[in-house]
Formats: C-alpha cells, sequence, structure tokens
C-alpha cells in the first residue's frame, strides 16, 4: 500500500497521506462536537479565536524569518487573518444568529481553532 504525500499550507514541506487524514480526522471531531446554544461563551469564543490567528501569525513570522515562507505569501495571509480578527468580537457573537452563531458556538470549545470554526460554517469577516 502506497503512501500519497500533499504540499502543507505553507507549501513547503511535504506529508504522508495517512497524516493527512488523521489530521483531518482530528479536525472533525474537535470541530464537530456537538455544543448546544446554552453552551455559548462569547467572551471565551473571541478569545479562542483571537488566540489562533495571533499564534497563526507568530508562526508564519517564524516561517518567514527561517525561510520557509517568502514574505509577500506572509503579507497577504497576514492582511486576512488580522482582517478577521478586527471582525471577531463579543458585539458580534452576542447579537449572531445562524451559521455565524455556530461559529462562536464553535470557538467556545477551547480544542477549536478558528480555520476549522470558519470553514465549516463558512464565516466571513
Amino acid at each position: 500500500m502506497g503512501v500519497s504525500s500533499t504540499r502543507s499550507a505553507a507549501g513547503s514541506q511535504e506529508i504522508s497521506g495517512e497524516a493527512q487524514e488523521a489530521a483531518e480526522g482530528l479536525a472533525q471531531a474537535i470541530v464537530g462536537s456537538n455544543k448546544k446554544a446554552s453552551d455559548l461563551d462569547c467572551a471565551k469564543a473571541v478569545e479562542n479565536g483571537r488566540y489562533s490567528i495571533d499564534s497563526m501569525l507568530e508562526v508564519g513570522r517564524k516561517n518567514v524569518k527561517d525561510g520557509h515562507m517568502p514574505q509577500e505569501e506572509y503579507d497577504q495571509t497576514a492582511k486576512l487573518l488580522k482582517q478577521v480578527r478586527r471582525s471577531v468580537s463579543v458585539s458580534e457573537c452576542n447579537s449572531s444568529k445562524g451559521s455565524v452563531k455556530d461559529f462562536y458556538l464553535c470557538l467556545s470549545n477551547p480544542s477549536s481553532h478558528i480555520v476549522g470554526c470558519g470553514e465549516k460554517y463558512n464565516y466571513e469577516p
């Protein structure tokens, strides 16, 4: 049985198909948690989302510094991340409905990541 590989998001590393499947399974398990609307904690959701973004920005800066990512790629990604960071707010969460509320409910789980929640619930700032 052969192991296929794909390029990572940074485009500089190869990962096995098995590792990719494991990562996707973990992401589904985390994002797929069955929380109820009463579990929504807007302050925690915003804190978790902003922490995710801050971590991605920090890793991106390190990747640029270490030569793993071109500055231009980081700049484009950072611009989008900062836009999302500005839009994620307690007030938006408190007034949210539908998929935006589901996005914040997903972020209320400390194991969730803003990218997974955003993709699952089509969050756009």
